[in-house]
């Protein structure tokens, strides 16, 4: 397959960014202990370690979790194509290095809206011809269908993995994040999965319940969107998918290798994931 798209841009080129106010990927980096990220991320990470200080512990748990899950995709359901919406800044260990270690034939889209994510992701893919990076907003799923470089690509008659982390729960409109769930689930060919993972709210007046109010209105300041859901909403984002076993649970329940040896922390028990195959 030859390469596509492969001219770098500037690493890091703060521009085309607006440096004052938080964004999700670098707030995420921020997280996981990186140092891609600007003064208003690090304020915000802050502002929610004063509720949940655990909360790098549930950063890395998220970020083991997605590469389990691609783990699963590629050696037990054959799965050679993935879609990464909202890959974040570059770690220790990318999605496309732990997929083309099983399998070096898969192909892997990053896709992201955040310039700084998109300039990190191609002058990191450079020499990479199975793997690029597109800048489309993951929010717009018909745009990002359309896109050249996904259908020279992917195949679109065979099945793909969409990996859906720390994305729904940035649109607040219920109405609004539940056509953008259909709407992928539409475009997938048969056989497709979906992986997501979604901010979660108990909505039974417990202690937990209470944290994801108070951070909810935290982020949402911060980011300017964020909606923690509870398990029937979440649950419903999985309507024409069957729902991979051990189904809708905590980041630490998905596919664990073995008994947990530490005790989850608060911010371990406000995020659901769950992987759905397409019938």
């Amino acid at each position: 397959m030859a390469p596509t798209d492969r001219s770098p841009t500037a690493v890091g080129d703060s521009s085309r960014v607006d440096t004052n106010r938080s964004s999700p990927a670098r707030l995420w980096d921020a997280a996981l202990g990186g140092k891609d990220h600007f003064d208003a991320d690090r304020k915000l990470l802050n502002e929610l370690l004063t509720s949940v200080p655990d909360l790098m512990t549930t950063a890395e748990e998220l970020r083991q979790w997605l590469l389990r899950v691609g783990r699963y995709l590629v050696d037990r359901a054959g799965t050679d194509q993935f879609l990464d919406c909202g890959f974040g800044l570059p770690r220790q260990e990318r999605l496309h290095e732990t997929l083309q270690r099983i399998n070096p034939d898969t192909n892997v889209i990053y896709v992201d809206k955040d310039p700084t994510v998109v300039a990190y992701g191609k002058a990191m893919l450079v020499d990479n011809d199975r793997t690029f990076c597109i800048a489309v907003d993951p929010g717009k799923p018909d745009e990002l269908m359309a896109n050249d470089i996904i259908r020279k690509n992917l195949d679109l008659d065979r099945p793909i993995a969409l990996m859906l982390t720390n994305i729904v729960h940035l649109i607040e409109d219920d109405n609004q994040a539940s056509d953008l769930m259909a709407a992928y689930v539409q475009a997938l060919p048969s056989g497709s999965f979906v992986a997501l993972s979604h901010l979660y709210d108990p909505a039974d007046g417990s202690r937990h319940a209470a944290i994801a109010r108070t951070l909810e209105e935290k982020i949402r300041q911060g980011l300017g969107s964020c909606k923690f859901r509870p398990l029937e909403q979440i649950s419903s984002y999985f309507d024409g998918l069957d729902l991979v076993q051990p189904g809708l649970v905590k980041l630490f329940e998905w596919w664990p290798y073995g008994p947990r040896l530490i005790e989850a922390v608060d911010m371990d028990k406000l995020m659901l994931c769950g992987l759905g195959r397409k019938r």
